[in-house]
């Protein structure tokens, strides 16, 4: 588990989707790039470098995202609070 806490978790948070972000776009354009050296193959070279590359990225984004989130306490559901307030008995 990595340890932060508060802002610097949601800070590493945003960078990690910045950076997933960032590497999909050139993903994307190598996908394109190869595809146009091979024009009688253009749609299976795109769907093969594009996709082969894409799902591994996007797998480890969700991995690291996942080892960010907050762990759960009991995993008991939070009390309900009526509109009111909480209920005196």
């Amino acid at each position: 588990m990595i340890a932060c806490r508060g802002s610097q978790s949601q800070a590493l948070r945003i960078w990690i989707v910045v950076l997933t972000d960032l590497a999909v776009i050139g993903e994307l354009f190598l996908a394109m790039y190869l595809a146009h050296t091979r024009r009688e193959q253009f749609t299976a070279v795109f769907a093969g470098v594009f996709f082969g590359l894409l799902i591994p990225t996007i797998a480890l984004a969700k991995l690291l995202l996942r080892r960010l989130a907050p762990p759960e306490a009991s995993g008991d559901p939070p009390e309900a609070v009526s509109p009111e307030g909480p209920m005196i008995q």
